[in-house]
């Protein structure tokens, strides 16, 4: 669990003991949404845990939790503890229902890429001998990837060197409140993932957008983009609940990226005997 992860690397900080508290209040109620991820996950429905998370949305959003400079407790806004780490969380119970984990080669979590390799020896006359392959990676999002082994030799010679790619098959740039700097650097990590696997997808996936802003999906990289809470951040407004049909949507998108099959453009008009 991400969120888990989250509140255990806080707690190693034990120099407040009121945060320590806070934590362990927290901690508890986070509980209660891992027991309806779980359900979530055998159900094969999204209530249960859109339901716990958005009751668990509320309950720390209490100020109390909020930095207090004169009284130097609670957590700044920046804190991992605020951040939409149980996004990942919900994502895992929806992969996991798909079967896509148990796959070879697969892993879910917050990482890197492999940029396209390059050939690059440490100079023309040792390239037989030393052949070299450098490996570039990525900024690190949630993303699932596939690592692809892979052997190569100088021809005539016996013995393979061996190396290894991770592939990004869906990439996801998570987010309380999306904001235009957010979505151009996405739009970055979007072309490089297309341009180490050509199939790669990324999906970004946001509580809120910053006011007024509307990022134009259609002509980026990025393709798609989910808005849970259906609304602009204002801290004038109460925000609205995450919405459990855009949960539903967000998870027939990922089975149908996972499901796709791109049909060969000779077989159509073998088919079809049309072309468009």
């Amino acid at each position: 669990m991400f969120y888990s992860n989250v509140l255990e690397y806080l707690m190693r900080d034990k120099k407040n003991p009121v945060n320590q508290m806070y934590l362990h209040e927290i901690e508890l109620m986070w509980k209660e949404v891992q027991k309806a991820l779980a359900i979530s996950s055998q159900s094969g429905t999204n209530d249960e845990m859109v339901r716990a998370i958005n009751r668990f949305s509320e309950i720390i959003s209490n100020p109390k939790y909020r930095f207090d400079k004169f009284k130097r407790k609670g957590f700044h806004y920046e804190s991992q503890l605020f951040q939409p780490y149980y996004i990942a969380d919900m994502l895992t119970v929806i992969f996991s229902r798909t079967g896509v984990l148990e796959h070879y080669g697969i892993k879910w979590d917050f990482q890197r890429f492999d940029l396209a390799p390059k050939y690059s020896p440490r100079n023309l006359l040792e390239n037989e001998k030393k052949p070299n392959y450098i490996r570039y990676e990525s900024n690190k999002y949630a993303m699932l990837t596939r690592t692809v082994e892979f052997q190569y030799r100088i021809e005539g010679r016996r013995n393979y060197e061996k190396s290894e790619q991770v592939l990004p098959l869906i990439v996801f740039g998570l987010y309380k409140r999306l904001d235009p700097i957010d979505f151009t650097q996405c739009e970055a990590q979007a072309r490089l993932a297309r341009e180490a696997f050509p199939k790669s997808k990324f999906i970004i996936i946001t509580e809120t957008l910053r006011e007024n802003f509307v990022p134009k999906v259609d002509k980026s990289d990025v393709d798609a983009v989910f808005v849970l809470r259906k609304q602009f951040f204002n801290k004038r407004k109460k925000e609205k609940k995450i919405a459990l049909d855009v949960v539903n949507v967000l998870e027939k998108t990922i089975i149908d990226y996972l499901n796709f099959y791109e049909i060969p453009r000779e077989d159509i008009f073998k088919a079809r005997g049309i072309l468009k």
